[in-house]
């Protein structure tokens, strides 16, 4: 009752897709991603919130379409949403699925922890 109030956050750690994307589903307010997954997730800590708009704005309509359709570097690039980690952006969304990465933007926030290859996501974006 009296004294310092304890931190209470329910993190999640996961290191796979699979991890990844149980725990977006249950909403988890605090997930960190660790080992190869955050080295590739690491370029999302890196966009402003005009570019994530922007890629919401171009995977929603994909996200609706039955496979998933077709996204080219092409198309990420057409608005400058990405410069030259396109390929990378792709391959994340290739391995995670457009669903999954609207999720993330949507719902998290994203940091990229300097010194270990770690992804931090917390409710609230």
């Amino acid at each position: 009752m009296f004294g310092k109030k304890k931190n209470s956050i329910n993190k999640v750690v996961v290191s796979s897709k699979e991890e990844l994307k149980t725990a977006i589903k249950r909403k988890n307010p605090y997930i960190e991603v660790q080992g190869d997954l955050a080295k590739k997730m690491k370029w999302m800590g890196k966009l402003s919130s005009a570019k994530i708009a922007a890629i919401i704005a171009l995977l929603t309509p994909l996200a609706a379409v039955p496979g998933g359709g077709v996204l080219t570097v092409t198309a990420l690039t057409a608005g400058g949403v990405v410069e030259a980690a396109a390929n990378v952006v792709i391959y994340v969304i290739s391995i995670l699925g457009i669903a999954t990465i609207i999720g993330i933007f949507r719902g998290y926030n994203v940091e990229v922890e300097t010194g270990k290859v770690s992804l931090r996501l917390k409710a609230g974006a």
